[in-house]
């Protein structure tokens, strides 16, 4: 390695007076004060400063980080070798990882969590934006400062530069850090945005968020007024019966009439239209799952309740989308809009609850009848 390859800084690293910060598998960190600064310098290990592999990681981590200029990402500034080895000058953030501050501040606040989750997508969605895919993200390479509490992605080692000329390929791998993301909201708010949660760590990577752009932006959607379905849902699958979902009070408005005039006759055809494509889609989503009900049993009801929640998602993501699409085209109708997919929507619930009721029924009848005495 020759030294011409480095930046000298204005002081050698092996004359600053350093203080310890970390002692990672890779790296050990320390921090210093110049110019009436406070600076991170990083060091390999003692054991790998001699590892091709080490080395090249580590330079590529400060080849890929000193073009980059986001608040929500590690500033570099200097990498330099001297008489212990290769070494990265970097910002030093006062700050503490992203599990500890959770732990610390449990529970935050929505609006707290929905503002942190929104910065830290937002320095990922950098990251894609110049190529780069971080890779290695979780709640360890995250911290949030003291000052404002304002997340900082560190640690750019295993980060990848992607091919552009690939797009399956580009999604796959940037869409590795929306996995990380979900798992890191998941911290941040244990058990506050399960379904979102879901989605961004689901197995496939073609039904998570596309971009962390959308995953902050179901995070921070607000729930509309078929929020009840949801809500629904969550207390059905808990065992709680909700008498309007047997008798649902939601009706749309616009009717049709003798007396209608030009302006409710168009918006009676507008809204019912919505309708037969909400149903359109309910079908499409449930009708395979529902056949599937006359064949459970004891064995695989576990299994059809999870693909019941997977179906639900999809449900709710397409119910945004179509509420979202026609209410631009139709703002006057977006409350009508909104009534429609929540009563489709319980309509898809009740179905299940009658399934799941029949089902627990014949389990009964089947436990009893075999517990008799003779």
């Amino acid at each position: 390695m020759e030294t011409s390859e480095f930046i000298r800084p204005p002081q050698k690293a092996d004359a600053l007076a350093l203080t310890p910060v970390s002692s990672g598998a890779t790296c050990e960190t320390f921090k210093y004060q110049q110019w009436n600064k406070w600076f991170l310098l990083k060091r390999l290990r003692p054991e790998l400063c001699s590892d091709p592999a080490a080395i090249a990681a580590f330079e590529k981590e400060f080849d890929l980080g000193i073009h980059l200029d986001h608040p929500g990402i590690v500033r570099y500034f200097e990498k330099g070798i001297d008489a212990e080895g290769i070494y990265l000058v970097e910002e030093y953030i006062d700050g503490e990882t992203l599990d500890t501050f959770s732990a610390q501040h449990s529970p935050l606040p929505v609006s707290e969590v929905r503002r942190i989750f929104s910065e830290l997508a937002d320095a990922v969605a950098y990251l894609h934006a110049q190529g780069i895919v971080h890779a290695d993200l979780k709640a360890d390479n995250v911290l949030i400062t003291q000052q404002g509490h304002h997340p900082k992605l560190i640690d750019l080692g295993f980060s990848g530069q992607y091919s552009y000329a690939s797009l399956s390929e580009k999604d796959k791998d940037t869409r590795s850090d929306v996995l990380a993301l979900g798992k890191m909201l998941d911290i941040l708010a244990p058990g506050r945005f399960r379904r979102i949660v879901r989605k961004a760590t689901a197995e496939q990577p073609s039904r998570r968020y596309p971009t962390p752009e959308a995953m902050a932006a179901a995070v921070n959607r607000k729930p509309g007024r078929w929020i009840a379905a949801a809500a629904a849902v969550l207390l059905l699958l808990a065992g709680v019966s909700l008498p309007f979902l047997r008798h649902p009070t939601m009706t749309v408005v616009h009717t049709a009439s003798a007396s209608d005039g030009p302006a409710d006759s168009i918006q009676t055809a507008v809204t019912e239209a919505f309708r037969a494509t909400f149903r359109q889609e309910v079908d499409r989503i449930f009708g395979p799952f529902n056949a599937s009900f006359d064949a459970v049993n004891e064995e695989n009801f576990g299994r059809l309740l999870h693909q019941y929640q997977d179906h639900f998602d999809e449900l709710t993501d397409t119910m945004e989308r179509l509420i979202r699409e026609w209410s631009e085209q139709y703002p006057e109708l977006s409350t009508d809009f909104e009534t429609i997919a929540a009563h489709e929507t319980n309509g898809a619930v009740n179905h299940f609850n009658r399934e799941t009721q029949r089902w627990q029924n014949e389990v009964r009848a089947s436990y009893f009848s075999t517990t008799e005495e003779p």
